[in-house]
């Protein structure tokens, strides 16, 4: 068992320096550098070897005003001692559908922002295939936003200026919509509705900015509602 999950932890990790880009800032002739890699699962996370809780990420980590991610070090007694900006990162986080994993997200930090472009990449018979695709530039969302079902279908594409848009997204297998709602600066406005995989409508809700769900990756692991995990 554990030798399958250092085969997995290995091969996610390959498809992050193979199939990502490097962030910007950065020449692309240059070798990339991912810098720190962490691994997330949700806070069950079977005692697998090197991958993180993601409760354990949300406390020992903060974000400003600014929305540049920090690192908080703590002393034995659970005080903080010290503050430090994120250094470069490459966080991949476990995507999940009915319970299962069907693939992994992948965001870069750097100077404590996302940056570059963040991908959900699913894995078939060995093949890497992007099925979600957005771009950060200095934390902020900007350009392509882009969703595929895991058959390589197109289902939705649309730009994003200074983290505002129409966000939609899907249940990815049946390639039916799940949520779609008014993004402005990063946080669900307006009305929202949210549908089962029939095509139904399981609820609308309708939000402010007061509300702070923020649907970028990994800033939505601090909401307070609509958690993304």
């Amino acid at each position: 068992m554990q030798r399958k999950i250092r085969f997995r932890t290995i091969g996610i990790v390959l498809t992050a320096m193979l199939c990502l880009n490097p962030v910007y800032g950065q020449k692309k002739k240059k070798k990339l550098d991912i810098g720190n890699v962490i691994l997330l699962e949700k806070d069950s996370s079977d005692g697998l070897e090197f991958w993180k809780s993601i409760s354990s990420f949300v406390k020992k980590h903060t974000i400003n005003e600014k929305g540049q991610f920090f690192d908080i070090h703590t002393s034995m007694k659970g005080d903080i001692k010290k503050i430090y900006i994120m250094g470069k990162s490459l966080i991949i986080n476990t995507y999940y559908t009915k319970g299962q994993t069907i693939g992994d997200e992948y965001t870069y930090i750097y100077n404590g922002y996302p940056e570059g472009k963040y991908s959900v990449i699913y894995t078939e018979d060995t093949v890497p295939i992007t099925f979600k695709e957005a771009h950060y530039k200095r934390g902020v969302l900007t350009g392509e936003y882009w969703v595929k079902s895991l058959s390589g279908k197109m289902l939705y594409k649309t730009k994003f200026k200074q983290g505002t848009g129409y966000w939609k997204d899907y249940y990815y297998e049946e390639g039916t919509l799940r949520e779609e709602g008014q993004v402005t600066r990063h946080y669900k406005t307006g009305e929202w509705k949210y549908y089962n995989k029939s095509g139904g409508i399981d609820s609308i809700k309708t939000y402010t900015i007061k509300d702070s769900v923020d649907v970028r990756f990994p800033y939505c692991l601090f909401n307070k509602i609509d958690r993304c995990w």
